[in-house]
């Protein structure tokens, strides 16, 4: 109701797009009310999903962009980036958060311990293989760097990674894993594949380097049964790129 009635306030700006996320808050409002059939929550759950897709990959930029830095660098090799969260995505991971109880895998029996050594393992191989790619495609080239911003940028990728990690492995994923029980990397490589082409302003290298990551969060989701994992995942593979090499690419 809030998320909604927030929405209302921001229409009178004269943003047309702003239905787009109405309708979700809506869409997911039915989702959530226990007393329609389960049919049909899935079906509008379907929509809301489509809808979420659609806002992920276009970019429209309906809410304000919160940025923290404009034009800054990392290093030599490295082109100017903004650093900042994206206020549709923000907000929509917020309307996404209350159905995730509904569509989320069985937890597993597994120690914090057990955890952490396996994102360890996946973070091991995961970036060996896309920087591997990455040198190979000459997208990135090392570049060690400790800028004076790492605090901001840190805590900035962690929101990032918390949000996409959301709509893409808790709600996306999740969702094609009850439709396709005994097709679950089916509904990982499906996810991964949009999670890629989600990155396609940044080019075709970087839509193949993060449908290949996707792969290894959404795997690694589907054996930890816990989120907190990927997002983990996601944030460490970031530092890497970020601490070690041009970023976010090989610069012009």
């Amino acid at each position: 109701m809030l998320l909604g009635a927030l929405l209302a306030i921001y229409s009178y700006t004269g943003h047309t797009n702003i239905a787009w996320l109405l309708l979700l808050v809506v869409l997911n409002g039915v989702v959530s009310i226990s007393s329609f059939s389960v049919p049909i929550r899935y079906i509008v759950l379907s929509l809301s999903i489509l809808i979420g897709l659609y806002l992920q990959i276009e970019k429209l930029n309906i809410l304000p962009n919160i940025i923290w830095l404009e034009n800054v660098k990392t290093a030599t090799h490295a082109p100017f980036f903004n650093i900042g969260l994206n206020g549709d995505k923000l907000f929509m991971a917020l309307a996404y958060l209350p159905l995730l109880p509904m569509i989320r895998l069985h937890p597993r029996q597994v120690s914090a311990a057990g955890l952490i050594f396996i994102t360890f393992i996946y973070l091991m191989v995961t970036s060996s293989i896309l920087v591997t790619a990455g040198l190979f495609f000459d997208y990135i080239r090392f570049d060690f760097t400790l800028p004076t911003f790492i605090p901001i940028w840190a805590f900035n990728m962690l929101i990032v990674c918390a949000y996409e990690e959301v709509f893409f492995r808790g709600v996306l994923q999740n969702a094609l894993m009850k439709c396709l029980p005994r097709y679950s990397w089916v509904a990982i490589l499906v996810a991964s594949i949009l999670f890629g082409y989600a990155h396609h302003q940044m080019g075709w290298t970087m839509v193949g380097l993060s449908a290949i990551s996707g792969v290894f969060y959404g795997s690694l989701y589907r054996l930890s049964r816990t989120l907190w994992c990927p997002v983990i995942l996601h944030f460490a593979t970031n530092s890497i790129h970020f601490l070690f090499f041009s970023y976010p690419r090989l610069g012009a």
